[in-house]
């Protein structure tokens, strides 16, 4: 009688078989977690936009671009406030005179930026004496001018902050004729280029 009871007590064990495949897969899940997949269409942050880092160029990266249009660069500490921040340099040009330029890197939204590249170009179309709008080398990015602010502002989609230059200042040192002014537009344009390659 016992040996009828062992042998069906190993006939069992044996034909249980393994674990469920739904056991076996939790404890697999709890050892080695999925990982999420990532969206092809996801976009990563460019650090060029963090208003932590607040990462202009440097000294020699700006004298390599704007060539004999300067003679040298000075820069003040970076300033931060409300989660924004600002960087002032001054640009010494070829004729001796300075030109301070700000750089900052300003809050908003991935809405707000989306409506401020819509108004860029839409008034592009209304008010091109007070607004131009182009498409930057990175194919992602767009530059806008104000005008009357003497203020460029780069713009990028998927981003939550966005970037002004003032390229000019009124006063005794800014530019006096409309030459002169649009030459310090484009050498602010040529900076927000060679940022957007960092």
């Amino acid at each position: 009688m016992k040996f009828l009871l062992l042998f069906a007590s190993i006939l069992l064990v044996s034909c249980s078989g393994p674990e469920s495949p739904a056991e076996a897969s939790s404890s697999v899940d709890a050892k080695n977690p999925p990982v999420p997949a990532v969206s092809p269409g996801a976009k990563t942050k460019s650090p060029v936009f963090d208003v932590v880092a607040c990462d202009f160029l440097t000294e020699a990266d700006i004298i390599r671009t704007l060539g004999d249009q300067v003679s040298g660069v000075s820069f003040q500490d970076p300033f931060f406030s409300e989660k924004r921040c600002k960087k002032g340099f001054t640009l010494t040009l070829a004729n001796g005179n300075q030109l301070r330029l700000l750089f900052s890197v300003e809050p908003s939204s991935l809405t707000g930026v989306e409506k401020e590249i819509e108004s860029f170009t839409d008034n592009a179309k209304d008010i091109p004496s007070l607004i131009k709008v182009e498409m930057a080398p990175d194919g992602e990015s767009y530059i806008g001018t104000h005008v009357s602010q003497r203020r460029l502002y780069l713009l990028r989609s998927g981003e939550e902050t966005f970037i002004t230059l003032s390229y000019d200042v009124r006063g005794a040192q800014g530019g006096k004729t409309p030459e002169e002014v649009e030459a310090r537009r484009q050498m602010g344009i040529l900076l927000l280029h060679e940022v957007l390659k960092e």
